[in-house]
């Protein structure tokens, strides 16, 4: 069958073939968002995949360093062996004193003066680093949605923690680390899509 020309249509006629296909249309509404959900769910997944990793990073091998005799020294012979501990015995005998090496008389040095002095060494003293003005990042968020009315996006609440300086050093993945310190604690609560209370 023919369609029929625009031109020979009534102004109803059109009106109704316009209906038809708004209705027609709006028929795919459902499975568009159904579908636009999904994606954004399966984006949200990978934001925090990708926030974990920046965040904690592969570990560096640690290198060990190898025991052993270092290239180049040469074995002592047997013959040098026995020349110098008999030389050693030959001074025993004859009464002469062997010759002690610079470790050695240090050695002696501060045994001395131990023995005189009585006291130790003082420790030297460990500084310890004062964390002033810090805050980690759940305290920040939780302080943040205390004073907060209504449920906050994870934007929302990261620009309040950089509004209020709450944390000194922010990362460029700074707003995934938000979400994932919002899923990760049950302190905070789920109110909808991309809102906690």
């Amino acid at each position: 069958m023919a369609r029929p020309k625009a031109s020979s249509l009534t102004i109803a006629e059109l009106q109704d073939l316009l209906d038809q296909k708004v209705a027609q249309e709006k028929g795919k509404l459902p499975s568009l968002r159904k579908k636009r959900d999904k994606l954004a769910s399966q984006l949200e997944e990978i934001e925090k995949e990708i926030a974990v990793l920046e965040i904690g990073g592969p570990a560096k091998p640690t290198t060990r360093s190898k025991r052993g005799r270092k290239p180049g020294r040469k074995p002592k012979k047997a013959g040098t062996a026995k020349a110098t501990t008999g030389a050693k015995k030959v001074a025993k005998k004859g009464g002469r004193k062997p010759v002690t090496t610079k470790k050695a008389a240090k050695k002696k040095k501060t045994a001395s003066v131990k023995k005189k002095g009585g006291r130790k060494p003082a420790a030297k003293k460990t500084t310890v680093s004062k964390r002033i003005g810090k805050m980690t990042l759940p305290a920040a968020i939780t302080k943040v949605l205390s004073e907060s009315t209504e449920p906050m996006t994870t934007e929302a609440i990261r620009n309040a923690i950089k509004d209020q300086k709450l944390i000194k050093r922010f990362s460029k993945s700074f707003q995934q680390q938000v979400g994932i310190a919002l899923s990760r604690h049950k302190e905070f609560k789920r109110k909808g899509r991309g809102l906690y209370s």
